[in-house]
């Protein structure tokens, strides 16, 4: 869902927020007359910011400034993503696999389904990746 606020009088700058325990700055947009055609001014009239990013969403609804500086004008319902969601294999369809070592679990999907992992890989991720493609390691 995104969600735009808009600044009481005109601010036109940069705001730093705590965003998930990180700095993040934001910039609230100047909008003119240009962009709201029912006011008849040349002027700016006031600034606005859209996000979509929800720990940004609750970082400003929960800063001083809320309702005081700024505002929240307008929420969108954005349409849900059309990705494909991940097929899991029927029960009736998994393949068990006999392996002795997460290891030699990590090996048996790197050569016969290209997974790859990144870093340190616990047995956990091992059998969560082969449940998604199907396959029950016994051993580990």
């Amino acid at each position: 869902m995104r969600k735009i606020y808009e600044s009481r009088g005109c601010i036109i700058g940069n705001m730093t927020l705590l965003v998930g325990g990180k700095p993040m700055i934001v910039s609230f947009q100047p909008v003119t007359s240009y962009t709201r055609p029912q006011d008849n001014v040349g002027d700016t009239l006031c600034s606005r910011l859209s996000t979509n990013i929800e720990a940004l969403q609750y970082a400003l609804e929960h800063h001083p400034s809320y309702n005081r500086s700024y505002r929240l004008v307008q929420v969108i319902e954005e349409p849900q993503d059309r990705a494909p969601k991940k097929e899991v294999a029927a029960k009736d369809s998994i393949k068990t696999v006999a392996v002795a070592s997460p290891a030699e679990a990590r090996d048996y999907l790197k050569e016969n389904y290209n997974v790859t992992f990144r870093g340190f890989v616990s047995a956990v991720q091992i059998k969560e990746k082969a449940e998604g493609l199907g396959i029950k390691f016994e051993g580990i």
